[in-house]
């Protein structure tokens, strides 16, 4: 203050003493803060139990660096892939071991068919996910499952049906929908509720207005109350390398 004399002793105590517990009261204003805005991170990562999953088609030539590309751009903590290049599933191929690794350094799980991949993020699902997956004979669907509660049980279907001009279509179409009439009641305990989440390329035209009989995504409509499809893939929203 200007009317203190900065010759008195006892000012030049007054004004330390005031500098003093401003300091102080700086400091613990800072902590306060600190520790508000760490119970706020606490408070986000304990109700953030949301997790983020998706599919895409790769039309066996997209290289294995857009399946990492989609990953951690978009943050996925489950791909699903359909019509993988040949060489991420031949273990006899550089390729697939290159890719294998690259899954480890990334903290990636993948389980593989010739139709299909699927990946997912271990430090976020790795404490949900059950160890135990399903496929069908022929490798066009996998089945990864995973709890966030004892009595709810999250079921990711990653499908890869057949086209519609393939020769065996009906046959092929009803021997996968009669594997998952048979397994989806597996999935879970008796009572226990059941979430269904089917991820891949079903190849149909969601829009015909007389869909073709035999085909994935109507017995997921009638027989599983599928509420809503989504027609594209991610590989149509991106330039994937």
């Amino acid at each position: 203050p200007p009317h203190l004399d900065p010759t008195d002793n006892n000012n030049h105590t007054t004004t330390k003493n005031m500098n003093t517990r401003s300091s102080s009261t700086k400091r613990k204003s800072n902590a306060q803060r600190n520790q508000q805005d760490k119970n706020t991170k606490q408070k986000t990562k304990k109700t953030n139990d949301n997790f983020t999953c998706a599919t895409c088609n790769m039309n066996r030539i997209f290289s294995p660096a857009s399946i990492f590309t989609l990953i951690l751009q978009n943050n996925i903590d489950i791909l699903a892939v359909q019509e993988p290049h040949p060489n991420l599933t031949n273990p006899s191929t550089a390729a697939y071991r290159e890719f294998q690794d690259n899954l480890s350094l990334k903290n990636l799980t993948c389980t593989n068919t010739p139709h299909r991949l699927t990946i997912t993020r271990n430090s976020s699902l790795i404490s949900y996910i059950s160890p135990i997956t399903r496929s069908s004979a022929d490798g066009r669907i996998h089945i990864t499952t995973f709890s966030t509660t004892p009595s709810v049980t999250t079921a990711i279907i990653n499908t890869y049906a057949v086209q519609q001009k393939h020769k065996k279509y009906n046959e092929i179409s009803q021997q996968l929908i009669d594997y998952l009439a048979l397994t989806i009641p597996l999935l879970t305990k008796p009572k226990y509720h059941l979430n269904i989440i089917p991820l891949g390329d079903m190849n149909v035209d969601i829009n015909t207005p007389k869909p073709i009989r035999n085909n994935i995504l109507q017995y997921f409509q009638t027989s599983h109350h599928l509420h809503s499809a989504i027609p594209h893939h991610l590989s149509h929203l991106y330039q994937l390398p």
